[in-house]
Formats: structure tokens, C-alpha cells, sequence
């Protein structure tokens, strides 16, 4: 053990041998040692310690406490308080106002906000510039849908300022709309710096664009073919291609440049591959046909002159005028009545936020670009070659791709399919009749929702629960979202999402219960007493433990490998502050005769780890994390800022990467996540659960499982919750590798988990699983048969049955001790679904086993009818028996230590 004795020598713990990193714990704030301001109540709110459990109340208190901190005009986020010369800039992609936000918009925005939340954390200044666009045509058609929906109109009975007076409507309602959705998910945007695509800015930037690429020669009105677009009635005509004068932007150039700089290795992208995928994009020769014959964009700035029969091409009526030959003073100017194609002023973006054309905007490049991997090609693409072309320079050289969205059954997200979800239900919650009713009223065609009505009972036949924006957040970034496809299913991820929130909530509860009790142990009279506080190996761990873990958090993020970042705090908390160090506090806390000395330096390792980690969370879990830190009034900024620091310029002998370059780095990364360590880390857990002494087993013998109060979806629930598995159908339980994977949960290493077939797909998997189950349930003592040829048929009342059954087992048989499911089977992917489960009896020719069981069962229970009969209504009497016993036990007073009754 170690002493300090003065409040301020924080150095005082550098030069102990036995742990050289205590010195951490030194530079720490230990004043919180010495004299406690005893700080209980902020913004009026009460204390954690003193709140419930985190459920739907809490959810809800955490949310109006972070509403409220960012009302405030001091909030932490307001970037013109901040005097950082270090600037980071990005742009959220502009939501199109054809609707409101969906998961795929959430993605983006979860991560582009935690990625700023932590530039913040390194000291930078974040321009997080918001935006709309007015997405031209598909705007347009959703208008037009809904006016023939709503009022019976069409677009022919509306003249032009009518139509774009509803779509100027429509604009304001989806703006108002999405703002909201922006705010309830948390994020910390420049709001001022708001921009819409046909705001007067950005009218004036296209305008010049387009007669600067015309006075270049790139812009030019050509014949050319173009396919018309296709009436309702003909649909299954093919498009034909017709001849006509439209304008077209020359891209040979740009492409060439663009593609030569990315050959060079110009551009960092994220993940690599993507820089193949635009590249393809790039390689078109085809002008770019900018005219679109709608009315709802920016009008083509160029001018018909009737009198000569030519085009002027000018920012205004007045400079048109001013470039007319003396012959065609009197002619009258005829604006080309087609818009501009949406993404041409999208690819504007990046430079008009940053002031062109009025200013100079050299060296206001954005930090990172991250979009979807969809529309690479048409906007990320574009807007490096239109603004390399209009300023000389590119507006960013890093892209971070995120992968398309689609549901657990790798669908893409449509309203036609029902599997659109609005983020907000995931956050606030919402009932089922409501969002059937708010289908509706959509733009939908009548004849696709009675199929999206379907999907909504199938999907949510409960509705969705209130999870909170942080659960909401955690179950998005715990993913890797830079794959191509990303597969949405919130049922398993929103509850570890849950699971995890509530384990950082209830960390707080007690770091709170330690402060208060070692506050409680100073004489608050003289906050510059001099106290002593005894320091152990434990402490030291736990420091060292956070900075490894703050290495890991800084390097992955910096990768931007935001889901690696999020599993490094996670475990950090998970494994080393609730699992280990806190059973310590507990026995500190305590002990029959506390030791005030002691208690004083769990007290600060706990402020400083608890803040810290609060810190280095609130990128991912802001809301959690503010209210948290308000009310315990920690300062973890200042906290996840030192250790950031200090895990930028410390070196370890067992983790030296620091002069590693980037690619040198991931190979690190690889071997400590590879399949070497992972089998480690399973087999250490392993080895750790086999060590744990089990009681004997309790069978379960009922056979009246069918009348318990237990649903189909409440049971698929809980074993893809216990298993972190997707399954769907009870029927998916008749490959027996979920029963093998469940027994394992309940006694660790006895069941070979190695030997079952995870992804089994055919009826000798099948057989297999099951061989392994009845094996190690005769080595663990579990006597119930298992009706394997019944199970195997796939059948959902046979599997329903025995899952109860199981459930019922369970339950009086788990202990309540941790386990990693994912771990325990290796890394190995569980299967969410099956597409081949039996729906007829098993072939002859592969189960003699099977085969000779039947026939041998068939025989007896004709030889023996009346037998089986007479004991099946014996079983059932014992298990009336039973109940009345249970029910006796349950009602009996306590005080008579009787060993446990062998049913």
C-alpha cells in the first residue's frame, strides 16, 4: 500500500518500482481526496444514487436534462465559444425534403456526430455544417402524389406558381420535420451555418457555376439522344430514345484529372475499397445532360433570343440583355423553361458552405466526407471534379463510406415493404395501431398496404418500446458500418443496447454511493486538511487498465473504426471497472469496520475513471453521459482530455505503436481481434466458468409447460437475448446447435461447442447437434428425454412445447453468473434465419438411428397401450402433486433450513 499525505503533490506516486504507471492516479485530480465539495443536486435534479432503475422514467428524465443543458446559451457545443484555431469541418449529406428521416439517415448521423463529438474531445473547433436539399424530381413526384391523394388534383390543373407554391409548403413541412428528428437524436450540429440547396446563396453559386463552365466550353446545348420518360398506361413499353436540344456538361477532363489523382493516392478512403468503386464511376465518357423538364429546381440561367434564334447564357435578365447585338435590342428573352438536374447544384455544396463564390475559400477544405456507398458516384465524385474545376482545388481528400441499409432479411428499405423505420419510434417509442395508421395516411398505393400492413404485425406485433436516443445510438455504431450492406434488426441490438446504458447507469449509482460515503468520513469544516489515503494494487490496475483502453479507443478512432473504439470502452468498463474493481469498492465500502484511508483512494480512483470514462462515452452515449456527469457534477471532458493525452504520448512495451504507420497499426489491430485472439479470450472464459463451483442440477419434470403464460415472441426474445442470436421462428430451434449454445450458458464447458454445426443446413447437422445435446445433458445429470425425431420435423407445437419446457428448466438452474455468448462459440456467425426447415418426415436412408428408435417405439406403445395410458394419467396426478406442493412451499414462513425437495 501507498500513501500520499499532501492534497497537492500530485507527483508524490512517480517513482514507486512495483507499479511505475500509479503515476496516473497522481496526475489525477486527488484533491478529491482531501476535501469534497459535496456537490448533490444540479439543475435541480436528484442525485443518482437516490433514482430507480433505468427504465422508461429514466429514459425520459435523462432526455429533458440534455434538452435543458443545450438550451442554455454556454452549452459545451456552441463553436462560437470556442477559440481552438485547429478547425474541423464537415457537411451532413442534405436530407432530401421528399420525406421525414429513416434508419439509413440514422447511420449517418449517429456517425458523422460521434466522429465531431470527438474532435471536440481532442480540442478542435467542429464546423458541423446541417443542410436541405430540394431534391428536384423526386420532390416533385411525391408532391404531385399527394395533391392527387389529398385534393383530386393533378399537376396539368395547376398552373406552374401554384404547383410550386404547394412544394415551397411541402419544403417547410418537411424541414420543420427533420430538424426535430435531427434534434431528438442528439446531434451537435453548427446550426447556424444551416443551408438549403435553393436558398438565395446557393441560387447565385449555380448561376455562376454554370456560366463559368459555359465560358470554358464545358457547358454546351446539343442534340443529342435522350429517352422520354415512359406514361402510367404504357409501362411495360420500353423507353425510346428521341432527339433533343438540351444542355450537356463535357466531363472528359475533369474525369482524366480526377482519375489520375486517384491512381496517384490523392484521396484516403474508408474503408479502401472504396476507392475501386469510384473509380468505376469516374471512367464515363457520356456528357452530363443537365436539363430536366420539371419545375421544381433552379432554373437553367440561359436566355432564347427570339429575334436571332440563339442562346445567351448570363446570371441575370440584365446581363443577358447587356450581351445583345444593336440588331436584337428589341428582341424579347425567353428563360429556358427546364431546371438544372438536382445534383449539379449538390455538387456544390462543399464550397458554397464555405462561401464561394464571395469569398475566398483556399484552405477551408472539409476534414472528411462520409456518405453511403450508393451515391458515390453521383455525388462524391461530382463534387470533386465541379469543385476542383470552379476553385483549383479539391474540397476534401478523405471519404468515409458507410454501406447500404436493409432489413434482417436483406431487403432494401421500402415504405412498400413495411420495413421502414422512423427513428424516432426507436426513441420514444410507439404502439403498433399507430403506425399502421400513419401508413395510411401516406403517399402509398392502395394495392401495396395491405402488404405493409402485414410486415408491421409481423415485424412489431407489440409496437416498439421507448429505448432513448443513447440505446438508439449504441445498437447503430456497435456495428461496422463501413460494410456494403447492413443488415437493420433491432430486436437482439437494441436490448444488449439497453443492457449496456443500464450498466454505465448503475456504475454511477454506486461511484455515488463511495463519494457520499467517503465525503461522509471528511471534516467538511477545513476543505485544506491533510488526510492521508492508502492506494493498492487495485487502484493501479484499474488506472492502467484505462489507459490501455483509452490507447485503443484513440487509435481506432482516429482508423475511424468507430465500432472497435465503442467494443475498447466497453470492455473496459464491462470487464475491469463493474466486474473486478467494483466487487473491491463493495468490500471496502462495506466491511465490518471501514477503512476511512481506503475508502478515500477507491473514492478518487473512482471519480477519476468515472469521469474519465463518461468522457471518452459521450461521443457515443451524449445524452447518458451529460446527465450523468451533471449530476455526480464530474468534469469528464477534462477527464477523457487527460487521458487522451496521455495515451497520445505515453509509449508501452506491450502495445509500442505510437511511430507505427497507419497501415502497420491495423495489422496490429487484426492480430489482437484475429481468430488467435479470440480463441484465447473464449478459452480464458472458458477455463474461468469451468473453475466456478455449480449446484447440483434441479430437473424439471412438468409436463403443463403449454399452459403457462409464455407467447412464441416473448420466448424467441429471450433466446435471442441470452444467445445474441436473430432468430425468428420457434420452428429455427429444431436444429438443436440454440439448445447445445443455451446448455453452455447454463454450465460452462460442459457442452463441446466446437463440435456443433452453427450454420447447419442439412439433416446430418442436424443429427449432429443433437448427438452433442443428449450427450452432455447425461454428463451433467439432466434426465429429461429429448424428443429428437419430433423436435427434427420442424414443427412449430412440438418445438414450442419443449422450449417452454427448457425455459422452465433454465430458469431454476441459471445463477445469475456473466457470459459472452459470442465468445463461447468462437466468433462464429449464428444464422438469423432458415430457409430449409422440414416440413415432411426424415429420409430412410440417413437416420437408422432414428429409424429404430421409432419402430421400437411404435411397437412397444402397441404391446403396452393400456400401460402407457394408465401412467400417463399417473404422471399427470404427480403433477397436480407437484403443484400443490410448490404452492405450499411458496406459502411457508421462513425460518426452517430444509434441504431443497427432490422432485
Amino acid at each position: 500500500m501507498y500513501k500520499v499525505t499532501e492534497p497537492d503533490s500530485f507527483g508524490a506516486l512517480v517513482k514507486l518500482e512495483e507499479y511505475p504507471r500509479l503515476y496516473v492516479i497522481g496526475k489525477a485530480k486527488l484533491r478529491h481526496c482531501f476535501h469534497f465539495q459535496c456537490q448533490h443536486h444540479v439543475c435541480g435534479l436528484k442525485t443518482v444514487s437516490t433514482l430507480g432503475p433505468y427504465d422508461a422514467t429514466a429514459i425520459q428524465l435523462v432526455q429533458q436534462h440534455y434538452e435543458a443543458a443545450m438550451a442554455s446559451p454556454t452549452h459545451r457545443h456552441d463553436t462560437s465559444a470556442s477559440s481552438s484555431a485547429d478547425v474541423f469541418r464537415m457537411v451532413l449529406p442534405p436530407p432530401n425534403v421528399t420525406g421525414n428521416l429513416h434508419i439509413g439517415h440514422a447511420i449517418t448521423v449517429a456517425l458523422e456526430d460521434t466522429i465531431c463529438r470527438y474532435q471536440r474531445l481532442l480540442g478542435k473547433k467542429v464546423l458541423w455544417t446541417p443542410g436541405f436539399d430540394h431534391a428536384g424530381m423526386a420532390t416533385q413526384q411525391v408532391v404531385e402524389k399527394q395533391l392527387e391523394r389529398r385534393f383530386g388534383k393533378r399537376r396539368d390543373e395547376l398552373s406552374q406558381a401554384e404547383f410550386v407554391a404547394y412544394c415551397e409548403t411541402w419544403k417547410e413541412e418537411r424541414i420543420r420535420d427533420i430538424t426535430g428528428q435531427l434534434g431528438s437524436m442528439a446531434c451537435s450540429l453548427d446550426w447556424p451555418s444551416l443551408f438549403y440547396t435553393m436558398d438565395q446563396n446557393f441560387a447565385r453559386a449555380v448561376r455562376v457555376a454554370f456560366c463559368r463552365l459555359h465560358s470554358r466550353g464545358l457547358i454546351v446545348r446539343e442534340a443529342r439522344p435522350v429517352f422520354t420518360a415512359v406514361a402510367l398506361g404504357d409501362a411495360k413499353k420500353a423507353p425510346e430514345a428521341v432527339i433533343k436540344e438540351q444542355w450537356f456538361l463535357h466531363m472528359d477532363g475533369m474525369n482524366g484529372r480526377l482519375r489520375s489523382d486517384l491512381e496517384a493516392g490523392e484521396f484516403n478512403f474508408t474503408p479502401p475499397m472504396s476507392k475501386e468503386i469510384a473509380d468505376e464511376f469516374v471512367k464515363f465518357k457520356e456528357p452530363w445532360n443537365l436539363s430536366r423538364q420539371i419545375v421544381w429546381g433552379h432554373r437553367i440561367p440561359a436566355y432564347f433570343v427570339e429575334k436571332s434564334k440563339r442562346w445567351i447564357v448570363a446570371e441575370s435578365v440584365a446581363e443577358a440583355r447587356a450581351q445583345l447585338e444593336s440588331s436584337e435590342t428589341d428582341s424579347e428573352l425567353l428563360q429556358d423553361p427546364d431546371v438544372l438536374d438536382t445534383w449539379f447544384s449538390s455538387a456544390l455544396i462543399p464550397i458554397v458552405v464555405a462561401g464561394w463564390p464571395d469569398q475566398p475559400i483556399s484552405g477551408q477544405s472539409l476534414e472528411l466526407m462520409e456518405t453511403g456507398y450508393d451515391i458515390v458516384g453521383h455525388w462524391v465524385a461530382k463534387m470533386m471534379m465541379l469543385c476542383h474545376c470552379l476553385t483549383g482545388e479539391y474540397p476534401f481528400t478523405r471519404v468515409l463510406l458507410h454501406g447500404m441499409v436493409r432489413d434482417n432479411r436483406e431487403r432494401k428499405m421500402s415504405k412498400s415493404l413495411g420495413n421502414v423505420v422512423d427513428p424516432l419510434d426507436v426513441i420514444n417509442g410507439v404502439d403498433l395501431q399507430q403506425m399502421i395508421e400513419r401508413m395510411r395516411s401516406s403517399n402509398l398505393p392502395l394495392e401495396e398496404m395491405a402488404l405493409a400492413e402485414k410486415e408491421l404485425h409481423t415485424r412489431f406485433p407489440r409496437g416498439i418500446r421507448r429505448n432513448g436516443v443513447d440505446a438508439f445510438r449504441f445498437a447503430l455504431l456497435q456495428h461496422d458500418l463501413t460494410k456494403p450492406v447492413l443488415r437493420v434488426d433491432f430486436t437482439l441490438p437494441l436490448t444488449d443496447a439497453r443492457r449496456f446504458c443500464k450498466r454505465v447507469w448503475n456504475m454511477c449509482k454506486f461511484a455515488q454511493r463511495v463519494f457520499e460515503a467517503a465525503s461522509a468520513s471528511s471534516d467538511c469544516g477545513d476543505a485544506h486538511q491533510t488526510v492521508e489515503a492508502t492506494f493498492e494494487a487495485e487502484d493501479v490496475e484499474l488506472m492502467r487498465q484505462l489507459a490501455l483502453a483509452t490507447r485503443r479507443y484513440h487509435r481506432h478512432m482516429q482508423l475511424l473504426n468507430t465500432d472497435q473504439a465503442l467494443h475498447a470502452l466497453r470492455e473496459f468498463i464491462g470487464d475491469h471497472v463493474n466486474s473486478a474493481y467494483l466487487e473491491h469498492a463493495k468490500c471496502v465500502l462495506q466491511a465490518e469496520h471501514v477503512d476511512v484511508h481506503r475508502l478515500r483512494a477507491v473514492s478518487a480512483t473512482l471519480r477519476e475513471v468515472v469521469a474519465a470514462s463518461l468522457g471518452l462515452l459521450e461521443p457515443f452515449l451524449p445524452q447518458l453521459c451529460t446527465f450523468l456527469q451533471d449530476t455526480l457534477a464530474l468534469d469528464a471532458h477534462s477527464a477523457a482530455v487527460r487521458a487522451l493525452r496521455e495515451a497520445m504520448n505515453e509509449t508501452d512495451d506491450d502495445d509500442d505503436d505510437d511511430d507505427l504507420t497507419s497501415e502497420e497499426q491495423q495489422k496490429i489491430d487484426d492480430r489482437k481481434d484475429g481468430e488467435e485472439w479470440r480463441e484465447q479470450t473464449a478459452k480464458e472464459q472458458r477455463e474461468i466458468q469451468r473453475d466456478l463451483p455449480k449446484m447440483p442440477v434441479v430437473n424439471v419434470y412438468s409436463t403443463s409447460v403449454t399452459s403457462e403464460n409464455t407467447s412464441r415472441f416473448e420466448l424467441l426474445a429471450w433466446v435471442n437475448d441470452c444467445l445474441q442470436s436473430k432468430l425468428t421462428k420457434i420452428e429455427e430451434m429444431a436444429t438443436g446447435a440454440a439448445y447445445c449454445h443455451l446448455t453452455d450458458f447454463l454450465f460452462p464447458s460442459k457442452v463441446p461447442l466446437k463440435k456443433v454445426k452453427w450454420n447447419s443446413r442439412s439433416d446430418v447437422d442436424w443429427m449432429n447437434n443433437w448427438r452433442v445435446l443428449q450427450q452432455s445433458w447425461k454428463t451433467i445429470g439432466i434426465d429429461k428425454p429429448v424428443p429428437v425425431q419430433n423436435l427434427m420435423r420442424a414443427k412449430f407445437q412440438d418445438n414450442f412445447e419443449f422450449l417452454q419446457w427448457f425455459k422452465k428448466f433454465f430458469d431454476a438452474n441459471y445463477d445469475g453468473h456473466e457470459y459472452d455468448p459470442v465468445a463461447a462459440r468462437n466468433y462464429e456467425e449464428f444464422p438469423s434465419s432458415l430457409t430449409d426447415v422440414h416440413s415432411s418426415p426424415l429420409p430412410d436412408t440417413q437416420y437408422e438411428e432414428v429409424e429404430e428408435a421409432e419402430q421400437y417405439e411404435d411397437e412397444f406403445s402397441e404391446k403396452y397401450a393400456a400401460e402407457v395410458s394408465a401412467l400417463e394419467e399417473s404422471f399427470k396426478e404427480l403433477d397436480d402433486y407437484q403443484l400443490q406442493v410448490e404452492t405450499v412451499e411458496e406459502n411457508r414462513p421462513p425460518g426452517n433450513d430444509d434441504q431443497n425437495m427432490k422432485k
